[in-house]
C-alpha cells in the first residue's frame, strides 16, 4: 500500500508522498503528457501496486487525478481497468482546501471539467464507488463546541446558533447576527486578492 497527497506538509502528516513524488510528475503535468516508464526500477513497483491511499483529496485537481489514472494504465498492474486495477482510497473533507486553479488556467479548465474537484475527473465517470463517512470528531471533546463548528462548516451559523449558557458563551458574543460564511461577494474579492498577491 502507498500513502500519497496532494501537498508536502500533508504527506509528511500522514508518513506519505506527495503524488508529484510518487509518479515523478512535473508541476504542470497534463494527462497528455503521460508517457510508459522505460526499464527500470520503479516500473517494476509500479506494476506490484495493490492500494493507493490519497490523503486531503479536497484538494487534488480533476485534471491531477486524470493524470494518475492514465500514469497507473500506462504502467500499472492491468491496463484495461481504470488506474490500472490499483485499489483507489480517497480520504479527505471537501469542506476544507479545495484545488487551486490559477487565473490563466480557469477558463481551459471549465472546457474540460465541470468542476476542479477531483470527482469531475474523467476517470471517476462510471466506477463503481463505496463512499464511507466518519462521524466520530476525534480532535474536540465540547459537544457543544462541536456543534458549533459543524454549524460554521455547514453555512448554517448565526448569532443564534450557539446559547449564551453554554461553555461557547465567550464565542457567541462576539458572533454577528448574519450568517458566518463569505457572500459570494466575499469570496470574488478573497480571489482577487490572492491572484494579484500569490505567484502565478
Amino acid at each position: 500500500m502507498v500513502v500519497l497527497a496532494p501537498t508536502g506538509v500533508a504527506a509528511v502528516n500522514v508518513g506519505g508522498q506527495t503524488i508529484h513524488s510518487f509518479f515523478s510528475f512535473k508541476p504542470d503535468v497534463t494527462p497528455g503528457g503521460i508517457r510508459r516508464k522505460g526499464r527500470d526500477e520503479k516500473k517494476n513497483l509500479y506494476k506490484r501496486l495493490t492500494t493507493i491511499v490519497i490523503d486531503e483529496v479536497s484538494m487534488v485537481r480533476a485534471d491531477l487525478l486524470d493524470c494518475v489514472d492514465k500514469f497507473l494504465r500506462l504502467n500499472g498492474p492491468d491496463p484495461t481497468l481504470p488506474f490500472g486495477g490499483v485499489q483507489m482510497i480517497l480520504i479527505g473533507d471537501l469542506y476544507q482546501l479545495p484545488p487551486v486553479v490559477k487565473g490563466e488556467q480557469k477558463s481551459l479548465f471549465r472546457s474540460h471539467y465541470e468542476t476542479p474537484y477531483f470527482f469531475s475527473a474523467k476517470a471517476m465517470e462510471g466506477l463503481d464507488m463505496t463512499l464511507v463517512e466518519l462521524e466520530r470528531v476525534y480532535r474536540q471533546r465540547d459537544d457543544e463546541f462541536i456543534r458549533l463548528l459543524n454549524a460554521i462548516r455547514n453555512r448554517t451559523a448565526t448569532r443564534k446558533t450557539s446559547p449564551p449558557s453554554t461553555g461557547a458563551a465567550t464565542l457567541h458574543s462576539s458572533l454577528p447576527q448574519r450568517p458566518l460564511h463569505p457572500s459570494d461577494e466575499h469570496q470574488r474579492f478573497g480571489r482577487r486578492i490572492n491572484e494579484t498577491r500569490l505567484p502565478s
